[in-house]
């Protein structure tokens, strides 16, 4: 059972990149949500306590591009999980789920072309 659809601005950019990282991993543009979770999975492994979510991410600007994203239920609670988790840090962020969100496709797509590049 999925959730409902949410709408993640981000750079031209950054969307090339990860339509390009979804190819890639063999996803058509339908599983772009099933991708997205996975990426979440993977931030959560890779940085718990979320200390270098929205490291960059002034630099993903302008945010042209507007992609629908549906999650999978647990993915989908896993980042409301995440997004209470970085707000006790930062309680004055704006627009945390979507910071989350483009934190952890920056940081799967880093992954990924580390792994292919070596």
């Amino acid at each position: 059972m999925a959730s409902r659809p949410f709408r993640v601005r981000m750079s031209e950019a950054l969307a090339e990149a990860f339509e390009k990282d979804l190819k890639k991993a063999g996803y058509g543009p339908r599983k772009k949500g099933v991708w997205v979770g996975e990426a979440l999975h993977q931030l959560e492994r890779t940085d718990p306590q979320l200390r270098r979510c929205g490291v960059g991410d002034e630099l993903d600007s302008p945010r042209s591009r507007s992609l629908g994203i549906t999650l999978e239920r647990e993915d989908f609670s896993l980042l409301q999980s995440l997004v209470l988790r970085f707000r006790q840090g930062s309680p004055l962020v704006e627009g945390v789920r979507a910071l989350v969100v483009r934190s952890a496709i920056r940081n799967r797509i880093r992954f990924s072309s580390k792994t292919s590049s070596s």
